[in-house]
């Protein structure tokens, strides 16, 4: 029997941006240093994607006109409220995360060779200032831990961008990024 549902309903998320839905739900994202949240509700067929920009509203002093999913801990009380929704419990999931990318990789080519000393001191910690997608890897998967979630599958870190696509009907997930993390 197929379990491609009749009417696919199609869903992009931009930067911030959350979507939860039904087995008839596709859901697609392009991840830079942003994390790619989806949580899946295997036996119900339910599931949702955050684009996670930043790991903690309060570090980051946001307003509260902010996109729903822009914040790892807003995107966990979203799915918490979506689970209850739908009478689960968020510990009743399993994650899949991606996403997480240095961006911001400049400081590690030829031309970070020839400089002095100093210089390189100043580009290694800005370096570890603009590493979003760490601090946005490490506070989610801490997230995971609190709300009892296991995950089931990961492609973090690295230096290049993806595309993700989830369908929620069969709980797959596809990625693309280009080969660049040599």
């Amino acid at each position: 029997m197929d379990n491609n549902p009749l009417i696919v309903k199609d869903f992009f998320l931009y930067p911030g941006d959350y979507c939860f839905g039904s087995n008839n739900y596709r859901i697609r994202t392009l991840l830079g240093s942003c994390v790619a949240l989806i949580l899946l509700h295997p036996e119900k067929k339910l599931g949702g994607m955050a684009h996670i920009m930043l790991p903690e509203r309060k570090k980051y002093h946001s307003s509260d006109n902010d996109l729903p999913g822009k914040y790892a801990d807003d995107s966990f009380r979203l799915f918490e409220a979506s689970a209850r929704t739908f009478k689960t419990d968020l510990s009743e999931y399993k994650a899949k995360l991606f996403g997480g990318a240095n961006m911001f990789t400049n400081f590690k080519t030829k031309e970070y060779q020839i400089l002095s000393e100093n210089e390189k001191i100043v580009y290694s910690e800005l370096d570890d200032k603009i590493q979003i997608g760490k601090k946005n890897i490490d506070f989610i998967k801490q997230m995971l831990v609190s709300y009892n979630i296991q995950t089931m599958s990961e492609d973090l870190g690295g230096i290049n961008h993806r595309k993700v696509y989830f369908t929620v009907w069969d709980g797959e997930v596809w990625m693309e990024k280009p080969n660049l993390d040599s």
